[in-house]
């Protein structure tokens, strides 16, 4: 799939929707472009149509218009998914001396030396909130 292309189709069947009354806002893309970043809607141009229902159409009726606006678009060939690396950058990993300081337990020093000591056979310590 072009982006150019397929950008322009997904555009033109937006607007259409909303000149028939579909409540869609710029945050309906940004669930679109945030479900392609995740890999859904690439295996076929059915599967992308599909996703679109999915995230679009709020009732059977919206259904069924979506999906016979979708058939009028000339849809580009080619239906692939880019490079995961081009779509989504890697995630910073923290340096491990730089990491945050893990919470102090809210045991009692008797019960932590114990702990230490291997003389408990529960020393979970209890979750802060």
């Amino acid at each position: 799939m072009t982006a150019g292309g397929a950008l322009e189709s997904v555009r033109k069947l937006w607007t259409q929707l909303r000149q028939r009354g579909f409540e869609l806002s710029p945050t309906d893309l940004d669930a679109l472009r945030l479900a392609l970043l995740a890999g859904f809607g690439w295996d076929s141009r059915d599967s992308f149509r599909e996703l679109l229902v999915a995230l679009w159409a709020k009732t059977p009726r919206e259904a069924q218009a979506l999906r016979a606006l979708f058939e009028r678009l000339n849809w580009p060939e080619g239906w692939t998914a880019p490079t995961p690396a081009v779509l989504i950058s890697a995630p910073r990993v923290p340096r491990r001396g730089r990491s945050r300081p893990t919470p102090r337990s809210r045991a009692s020093p008797a019960l932590r030396r114990d702990c230490r000591r291997g003389r408990r056979r529960t020393c979970a310590s209890p979750t802060l909130g």
